[in-house]
């Protein structure tokens, strides 16, 4: 579903009645705020799953990770669904500033007595509508900014669609232990260790095993984008790169409060070290890091053309509420994180890309420069354009595909 965003927002939030369109106009609009966000998460212990979190967002500060966790219901909460939700809390360390659940408009007044003094703060649909206010810059700025929502809420469903089709190993393996296990490890030393263990040791190529057992050649698929399995494999390793990211940013704040340069040397050598002290060179601009990669990927398809770098550069750091300065940092900072003989960052003749981004997403950044004139409507961003637009239309095939967005010129 998409917003118009001429029309009053009010009743269209409304109709968000719950599911997967619900969760993610929440985390694109907690995106949209600055946040970095991961959707549909889980806590299990010795492999049990204990609780579902539908939402989980951060923002890193110089003292502290904020955090937010979100489940949205379609209707009225009952006691033990919210007793269950606040459970999550006291599992959770750092524990979230806010725990919210969305439920119905005529959710019964009986909710708010037991959710308050279990600090759940319910959040009726209609409330929505004002909650989100800030993020749309006054009446002038409105349609721009809901337009800008919409593009994120079909990052979001891109995102859901693809993970959901992870239905085989290696791909369902590697993804069960990013969504239940890694993303809610407490020390930011461990979840940084793990995560790059588990992408160097245990799940090193996973869309690779995928593309050998189909007997495809990646390389020469990726202008074809036209099996959605192997795309599925590609979208779980791009999401364990989001979680690096979120890692690596914890524990740049923590080596930064307890560590000397030569400590951190030592310990994670100077690549790591590097990119730590670019993250918090400026202890103000901590939280952008996480959350722009996260938006590069996902809205702009992880990529910066060469021929349109600043005016690319602008623009994003623009959406990211950034400096200009701090985006080609941020982006040094990838560059510094997957550097090496193996670089994840590749530049050709004509762009800067992340490499083994999904076809749907790299349709997205097309579609995004599209819209706010950075290419017109016959020029070109990669030379697979019709096929990244194709895989774009499959992943939003139950949102009408393409020709659903609002934002589409």
């Amino acid at each position: 579903m998409q917003l118009d965003p001429k029309g009053a927002l009010k009743p269209q939030i409304a109709e968000l009645r719950g599911g997967d369109v619900l969760e993610d106009f929440v985390a694109a609009a907690l995106s949209l705020a600055g946040y970095t966000v991961f959707p549909d998460l889980h806590i299990a212990l010795d492999g049990e799953d204990t609780g579902q979190i539908d939402v989980f967002a951060s923002i890193q500060t110089p003292f502290h990770e904020s955090r937010i966790i979100v489940e949205c219901k379609g209707g009225e909460p009952s006691f033990e669904e919210i007793r269950k939700f606040a459970s999550l809390r006291s599992l959770l360390d750092p524990a979230p500033d806010l725990a919210a659940l969305i439920c119905k408009p005529t959710t019964k007044v009986n909710r708010d007595k037991l959710s308050g003094p279990l600090r759940v703060r319910l959040i009726r649909r209609t409330e929505l509508a004002r909650l989100i206010l800030p993020l749309l810059g006054g009446h002038a700025k409105r349609a721009e900014r809901l337009t800008l929502l919409n593009k994120v809420m079909a990052a979001f469903a891109v995102f859901r669609w693809l993970l959901a089709q992870a239905t085989k190993r290696p791909a369902k393996d590697h993804l069960r232990q990013l969504k239940q296990e890694m993303w809610w490890i407490k020390e930011p030393q461990q979840q940084c260790e793990e995560s790059f263990r588990l992408a160097t040791e245990t799940y090193p190529r996973t869309a690779a095993q995928h593309a050998e057992e189909k007997g495809i050649d990646i390389l020469p698929y990726l202008r074809e984008a036209n099996d959605d399995e192997l795309e599925a494999a590609m979208a779980v390793e791009t999401f364990h790169r989001l979680l690096n990211m979120y890692a690596v940013t914890r524990l740049a704040l923590r080596t930064q409060q307890m560590m000397n340069q030569t400590q951190m040397v030592m310990k994670y050598g100077p690549r790591l070290r590097e990119a730590f002290s670019a993250i918090t060179q400026n202890p103000r601009d901590i939280f952008g890091f996480p959350a722009f990669f996260e938006w590069w990927i996902m809205i702009w398809g992880g990529v910066i053309r060469k021929d349109r770098h600043d005016d690319e550069l602008t623009q994003l750091a623009r959406e990211c509420s950034v400096p200009l300065d701090m985006a080609g940092r941020y982006l040094e900072v990838v560059r510094r994180v997957y550097g090496g003989g193996q670089s994840m960052v590749y530049e050709s003749e004509d762009l800067i890309f992340f490499k083994f981004v999904p076809a749907a997403f790299r349709g997205i950044g097309k579609l995004h420069r599209q819209s706010i004139g950075l290419i017109a409507a016959g020029e070109s961003v990669f030379r697979a354009d019709d096929a990244y637009r194709n895989a774009l239309d499959r992943a939003l095939s139950q949102h009408g595909g393409v020709a659903g967005l609002k934002w589409n010129s």
